[in-house]
């Protein structure tokens, strides 16, 4: 279990970089605070956060009760990302994408 128990935002995927996640709960995520990327302040992904040319692969995970403040309260996706037999559900986002928003691929 990844646990941020409302302090910040799990997992960020930066440019470049690469995830593989298998078999984890994760949750308590907040992403009240905002991440700079291509001059723009984003508020999104409470859970995950996967840049713009960051990849990511959650397989047989499940997340849930993450927050933010803008958008993707589970997931924000800008960069790639491929969900197996994963469950994303009871996230909450104020503007868009309560569970997963998705900008890139």
């Amino acid at each position: 279990v990844l646990d941020a128990k409302g302090a910040r935002r799990v997992i960020f995927v930066s440019s470049g970089g690469r995830a593989e996640l298998i078999g984890l709960n994760i949750t308590g995520g907040n992403a009240k605070t905002g991440y700079k990327d291509r001059k723009e302040l984003k508020y999104g992904g409470g859970a995950v956060y996967v840049a713009s040319g960051g990849e990511a692969r959650l397989i047989d995970s499940n997340v849930y009760q993450n927050e933010a403040s803008y958008l993707g309260g589970g997931l924000f996706i800008d960069g790639k990302a491929t969900l197996i037999r994963t469950d994303v559900y009871d996230n909450a986002a104020t503007l868009y994408g309560g569970g997963l928003y998705i900008r890139g691929t």
